[in-house]
């Protein structure tokens, strides 16, 4: 339990770093860029070709960063909320299907049920 807690925490201050790094990133590209459109040497076109090129890989980065720290995105644990609510559907109708056979016998015996005083 507490190497989980531990696990979480180390990944969630992997994904600030990260994060803190793609910022970095980005404005450090939004400087180059407007410096070199400043001088001239950088078309507006060619700018946001820049601008998507390292963009594209930031998200490819992000996304292997993710993939390392073994985090479910928001649709994979979507998936185990909807199966988990299935399997509490159908459990239940098990329950009450077997409260109601009268030929099923107990699921489960206790030590000492059903057993007379001992002599």
């Amino acid at each position: 339990m507490a190497d989980e807690r531990a696990g979480r925490e180390e990944g969630r201050e992997g994904l600030r770093s990260g994060l803190g790094i793609l910022s970095a990133l980005k404005d450090a590209l939004e400087e180059t860029i407007a410096e070199a459109r400043d001088r001239g040497e950088l078309s507006a076109d060619r700018a946001r070709e820049v601008v998507r090129s390292a963009m594209s890989r930031a998200r490819e980065a992000a996304d292997e960063a993710r993939e390392r720290l073994d985090f479910a995105t928001r649709q994979e644990v979507e998936d185990v909320r909807d199966q988990l609510g299935e399997l509490k559907v159908r459990l239940e109708n098990l329950e009450r299907r077997a409260s109601q056979d009268p030929y099923a016998g107990p699921t489960r015996s206790t030590p000492g049920e059903g057993e007379g005083p001992s002599v």
